[in-house]
């Protein structure tokens, strides 16, 4: 079997866990190959399609701050990155650079694995930026009945989402549906621990709660929600998700099958909670 060698570019890796969390369906899959991080500097972000033709590289992930900048220097972009507006996956395909996004399959198996349905049912988003848009395109594609937005500059966010409610903070208590709570902000990642995105009265009359966020395991927001005994989940289920999802793209040059994710997903998650003690 031909070893193929993949990737993560982002402006700053230090504390991401991508390496090792691809390894681990790697060697999991029986997928031969590596898994390195590259540091790129805004300036340099134009070379990276050649880099990786010149470092033979099939495949990379993409972190903030490139998900929307690497898209101009791609060959191909695939339906579903371009209604997001956002590229987290590229493979390198017959000399092609080609684009699609896996995040949106990293936060649907997280909804799934906590048991929120989306049809129906209205969903209020902490935060509007990058980490939002993956989010919003699965809601708007099963059928959320209502999805609000709340920001920290409901102006600037309404002419981006016209079609959407957005509220400011503040307002959060107008909302009529409080099927699920999702914070798609930083607020509360590791060291900052103690924060919370709301306050604590504003999330008790929540059914669910997600969290983006997955160092640590358990957010301040996650924690209140356990207080009121709400069900909840944190980002890590996404964040394999969407790798697991990058690594079944790139096995499919490999004739490998990674398909059987249920026992995968739920191993490497114990694995990746034990490895970085979150």
């Amino acid at each position: 079997m031909k070893k193929n060698n993949f990737g993560l570019i982002g402006k700053t890796l230090a504390h991401s866990i991508s390496d090792v969390l691809h390894q681990e369906i790697m060697k999991e899959a029986g997928i031969k190959g590596s898994y390195g991080m590259f540091e790129v500097q805004p300036e340099n972000l134009e070379k990276v399609i050649a880099s990786m033709r010149v470092l033979n590289l099939a495949g990379l992930n993409v972190t903030i701050p490139y998900k929307q900048d690497i898209m101009r220097y791609l060959d191909k972009i695939d339906q579903k990155a371009i209604e997001i507006g956002a590229v987290n996956t590229i493979t390198l395909k017959e000399n092609k650079a080609i684009g699609t996004n896996t995040d949106y399959d990293g936060f649907k198996l997280c909804l799934d694995k906590a048991g929120i349905s989306i049809s129906k049912n209205g969903f209020t988003l902490l935060g509007a930026g990058g980490a939002a848009k993956a989010v919003i395109k699965v809601l708007q594609d099963e059928k959320a009945s209502k999805i609000t937005l709340i920001s920290r500059n409901p102006d600037k966010t309404k002419l981006e989402y016209p079609d959407f409610e957005v509220l400011a903070y503040e307002e959060i208590d107008e909302i009529k549906d409080k099927y699920c709570l999702i914070n798609c902000t930083p607020v509360g990642t590791y060291p900052n621990i103690e924060e919370c995105p709301i306050k604590k009265e504003a999330i008790k009359k929540y059914s669910n709660v997600v969290d983006l966020i997955y160092n640590p395991q358990k957010t301040k927001l996650l924690k209140l929600a356990d207080e009121y005994g709400i069900n909840n989940i944190n980002g890590l289920y996404m964040l394999i998700g969407q790798a697991l999802k990058a690594q079944e793209i790139w096995a499919s040059k490999q004739n490998v099958d990674v398909n059987d994710k249920t026992s995968l997903v739920d191993k490497i998650y114990e694995d990746i909670i034990l490895k970085f003690n979150l």
